[in-house]
């Protein structure tokens, strides 16, 4: 009796129903599972909305442009003054792009006497009046400001005069400071505007403190005002737009009879 010829184990396969397999020509089985898994992307998912490019960039422009417009605003449609700046440095006018100016119509001795300064007075007292807004020198906080406006007169020679001499090219008259009001008439004399100012408690403010110049021009005015004040002569003025608003922008630096624009 011969002994049994030892069975041949059948590999193990595994189908799926028909119903289930997906048709895909040319694809094995499980590559044509995992090809419909992920559902296909369309154009929408593709490109995003063309809102989220345009809205940030309204966003930013709505942020920069006023600045720039509301000056040019002011440079167009502003009525001119000239003020006369307080004894300056002519070593340091300009070391780098820009020097801070102070105006004779801010001098203690002027501005005190004004009528309307006690609103000045009693402004720089409320500032003084919370511990929170003092710094470390028991000082008003510069950040803390409360704005009023000056009444300044137009020269006599000028109140006819659209520019201050713009054509001569002499040194244009001041104008000067005639009083202090807290809220911005509504009306005015001919002849006179309404300056907004501003007092952080240490200095009267006008937003015209600070005066830029390139760099190409820097040594010629320190040059001149060198000249200037070495023959005594050393007036420097600034000349400015003011709007309806009291609000103020400089054109140009007058050293003498001589103009630089911005």
């Amino acid at each position: 009796m011969s002994a049994p010829e030892p069975s041949q184990s059948q590999p193990f396969e595994f189908q799926l129903p028909e119903s289930q397999v997906p048709e895909s020509p040319g694809l094995e089985p499980d590559l044509a599972i995992a090809q419909t898994s992920s559902p296909p992307i369309s154009l929408q998912q593709q490109h995003l909305p063309s809102w989220r490019f345009w809205l940030p960039l309204l966003l930013q422009l709505g942020i920069i442009l006023p600045v720039p417009l509301r000056n040019a605003y002011v440079a167009v449609a502003g009525e001119t003054i000239v003020l006369e700046t307080l004894a300056i440095d002519p070593y340091d006018i300009f070391r780098g792009y820009s020097q801070t100016l102070a105006y004779k119509i801010s001098d203690s001795d002027t501005f005190e006497k004004l009528p309307g300064y006690e609103i000045v007075e009693r402004l720089e007292n409320q500032l003084g009046d919370d511990p929170a807004e003092l710094d470390a020198a028991n000082r008003p906080n510069v950040l803390k400001t409360e704005t009023f406006y000056v009444l300044l007169a137009a020269p006599k020679a000028d109140l006819n005069a659209n520019t201050p001499n713009s054509q001569t090219q002499t040194s244009p008259p001041v104008w000067q400071p005639v009083g202090i009001v807290r809220d911005r008439p509504p009306t005015l004399p001919a002849g006179q505007i309404a300056l907004r100012a501003s007092s952080n408690g240490n200095a009267i403010l006008y937003n015209l403190e600070r005066y830029y110049m390139p760099e190409d021009r820097r040594d010629q005015i320190n040059q001149t005002v060198q000249e200037l004040q070495s023959r005594e002569i050393g007036e420097v003025k600034v000349e400015a737009k003011v709007d309806r608003f009291g609000k103020a922008i400089p054109v140009s630096l007058w050293l003498g009879d001589r103009q630089y624009q911005f």
